[in-house]
C-alpha cells in the first residue's frame, strides 16, 4: 500500500508542477521529453508491482478462471480484426 500511496504523491506532485510551469495538454501537442520518460517510467514499474500483488491475493482457480477470459478476449479481438 505504501508504494502506491508514493506513487500517486508523485504523480499528484507532477501535476502540480505542470500546471505551475504552464505545461496544459492540449490536442496535438507533446509533453516535454524529460516529464514523458518520467511517467513512462512510473507507469511501468507501478503495472509491474500491480500484477504481481494482485495474482499473489488469487486462489489458483482464480488465477485460472482470468487467463481462461483473457485468452478469450485475445480470440475475439483477433476475430474482429481479420472480420475487417
Amino acid at each position: 500500500m505504501g508504494q502506491r500511496v508514493a506513487f500517486g504523491a508523485a504523480f499528484g506532485a507532477c501535476k502540480m508542477i505542470q500546471r505551475g510551469l504552464g505545461w496544459v495538454r492540449v490536442a496535438g501537442t507533446k509533453l516535454p521529453k524529460n516529464v514523458r520518460d518520467f511517467f513512462v517510467k512510473q507507469g511501468s514499474r507501478g503495472g509491474k508491482i500491480g500484477g504481481k500483488k494482485r495474482m499473489d491475493g488469487l486462489t489458483p482457480e482464480q488465477r485460472s478462471e482470468l487467463a481462461r477470459k483473457a485468452v478469450a478476449a485475445r480470440i475475439k479481438k483477433a476475430a474482429h480484426r481479420t472480420s475487417e
